[in-house]
């Protein structure tokens, strides 16, 4: 109820998703309330978190990684498929907004290479997201999404080396995309322009290093 009470001054009288009411002497669930809860709710209880954050395919810091741990997680995390600031793609500062325009982009490249491919979504347990099928060709293809026009994105290693090694990858972006955010806190992605780099040659571009993981020497003074 301490935690409903700071949502609600923070809301300034505004409406506040929150699943429980006070009853009696405990609290009692909205019985028609199904995903939609503030996020320091889910905070509340750690095995919920962890499957919120499983599900959104990113990790937990624990107390135990190193900051080298914990910087590589955050590139992980901006790599996923949106921009926030200047022409770069930016790190992730909204999960929703993340979560919105990750989808539109998989969709519109699900789209596009579903006319001649059979597609399959994988970026839930590989490097790619999308592997495309047709008779004995297989084609791999990294999806990334912006809110800027897409002149730069960001990659994680694993993404750089499997673009590198594999025959047949392709790269598709989906640069100024539009996001919105309705009254009730729902976002939506829409719009946008595709660009589509098919096959891919990683090194006809450029890479720069956002930073450097340094393992330190055995001996120590």
């Amino acid at each position: 109820m301490a935690l409903r009470g700071q949502i609600q001054a923070r809301a300034g009288g505004q409406p506040i998703y929150f699943p429980w009411n006070p009853y009696r002497d405990t609290l009692r669930t909205f019985q028609s309330y199904l995903v939609k809860l503030p996020q320091e709710a889910i905070d509340l209880f750690a095995q919920l978190r962890q499957a919120v954050n499983h599900a959104e395919g990113r990790s937990s810091v624990r107390a135990e990684e190193s900051p080298a741990d914990q910087a590589e997680a955050a590139i992980e995390d901006a790599a996923g498929k949106v921009a926030r600031r200047g022409r770069g793609q930016g790190f992730q500062l909204d999960q929703e907004t993340k979560v919105a325009v990750e989808a539109h982009a998989m969709n519109a490249a699900t789209a596009f290479y579903a006319s001649d491919w059979d597609v399959e979504d994988v970026h839930g347990r590989e490097s790619y997201d999308l592997v495309c099928r047709r008779g004995n060709e297989i084609k791999h293809v990294e999806v990334k999404c912006t809110t800027t026009d897409g002149a730069e994105v960001i990659l994680t290693p694993n993404e750089v080396d499997h673009a590198r090694e594999m025959a047949d990858v392709a790269l598709f972006i989906v640069s100024n995309v539009v996001v919105e955010r309705d009254d009730d806190g729902t976002v939506t992605a829409t719009g946008g322009n595709c660009h589509r780099y098919d096959p891919w040659h990683i090194d006809d571009g450029t890479l720069k290093p956002l930073g450097f993981k340094y393992r330190v020497p055995d001996q120590r003074s």
